[in-house]
């Protein structure tokens, strides 16, 4: 086997080898597991701006409104 991780604390370590060398080797463990996720879907018909457009700072147009975020209210 070969000691990926050591996690002395707790007297458990992360490693790698083949299923029946670990089996042997080791009280109790549990197997990595893999997961695939789907990439979602991109909404195409979503509104766009164009920064060239926008009249004021550099920057700003990326950021909400503040009226909209009732900023005054909240503080």
């Amino acid at each position: 086997l070969t000691v990926v991780h050591e996690m002395p604390g707790i007297d458990y370590a992360v490693v790698r080898g083949d299923e029946s060398d670990v089996k042997r080797s080791v009280k109790s463990y549990a197997a990595d597991v893999r997961i695939e996720l789907d990439s979602p879907g991109v909404n195409e018909e979503a509104p766009t701006l164009d920064a060239s457009d926008y009249e004021g700072q550099p920057g700003d147009f990326l950021q909400w409104d503040k009226d909209d975020l009732d900023v005054p209210e909240a503080h």
